[in-house]
C-alpha cells in the first residue's frame, strides 16, 4: 500500500497554517468552521476546543486569553501533522480498545501501520 495517497492536501495545510490569530468571535467561528470537518480526526477535539466555542456564544464577552491562544496553536498543529487519517487495510488485523465507566462506554478501532 502506498501511503503517499494519504498525505494532507497542501492547499488546506497552508490555509490552516496562515489562519490569523482570532481577535473577534466571528474570526473564532470562521476558524472552528474551517477545522470542523476534521474534528473527528482529532482526539478529544470537543474537550480541547470548548473554550473557543465559549467565545462564540451570544452575549459572551470576547477575551482572547493565553489559554485560547494555546488551544488555537494546538488545533492548527494537529490538523497539519500527517497523517491525521489513513484508510484501513482490510488485509491487516484491527485493534479494538474499549474503555467503560458507569456513565458510558468508549471504543477506538485502529490498526498499526509502518513499523
Amino acid at each position: 500500500m502506498d501511503y503517499t495517497d494519504f498525505q494532507s492536501d497542501p492547499r488546506k495545510i497552508t490555509t490552516v497554517k496562515i489562519f490569523p490569530t482570532s481577535n473577534t468571535a466571528t474570526n473564532v467561528k470562521a476558524f472552528l468552521g474551517l477545522i470542523g470537518y476534521y474534528m473527528r480526526f482529532i482526539a478529544t477535539y470537543v474537550k480541547i476546543a470548548k473554550p473557543l466555542f465559549t467565545l462564540t456564544k451570544k452575549g459572551c464577552k470576547f477575551l482572547w486569553t493565553p489559554i485560547c491562544m494555546a488551544i488555537f496553536v494546538v488545533l492548527k498543529r494537529r490538523l497539519v501533522e500527517a497523517p491525521i487519517l489513513v484508510k484501513p487495510d482490510f488485509n491487516k488485523p484491527f485493534i479494538l480498545d474499549v474503555d467503560w465507566s458507569i456513565k458510558g462506554v468508549g471504543t477506538i478501532l485502529s490498526q498499526k501501520f509502518g513499523r
